[in-house]
């Protein structure tokens, strides 16, 4: 769970929040009103193409205003080896990163550091976990 983002411009942070089905590969990124606690949306993903799985969103930060629209994004991190930029404003997936590494644990972690190239757009980061050792 996250907190800190206005998505909805009231003024006040919301939240952001990983749910998954443990009997299905389903899981969803939730968004709700800081002010009100009412759902504002929810994301979806599934297993399938790229690696979409039941820990889409295990992994997520605020990152500013990635697209430009005048509203906090965020980032959600899957360990299974992807990440999403998503729209604040009604989440569309702004960005999309995977790895072509299989165990590499790539988005494990994930961060929105802010402005970092001086543009006026924030920036999104992702880390990957060193893979476990073998014998």
């Amino acid at each position: 769970m996250i907190g800190g983002g206005d998505v909805d411009g009231d003024g006040t942070p919301d939240i952001a929040y990983y749910e998954n089905n443990t009997n299905t590969t389903d899981s969803w990124v939730r968004v709700r009103s800081g002010a009100t606690g009412q759902l504002l949306y929810s994301i979806s993903r599934w297993g399938g193409p790229n690696l979409r799985t039941y820990s889409f969103g295990q992994a997520l930060d605020f990152c500013a205003d990635v697209d430009g629209d005048g509203c906090e994004d965020f980032i959600a991190g899957d360990p299974g080896g992807a990440a999403s930029v998503l729209s604040g404003k009604d989440g569309t997936e702004v960005f999309y990163f995977w790895s072509i590494q299989t165990g590499s644990n790539f988005a494990e972690t994930v961060a929105g550091p802010g402005d970092m190239h001086g543009a006026g757009t924030a920036g999104a980061g992702t880390s990957t976990a060193p893979a476990p050792a073998t014998t």
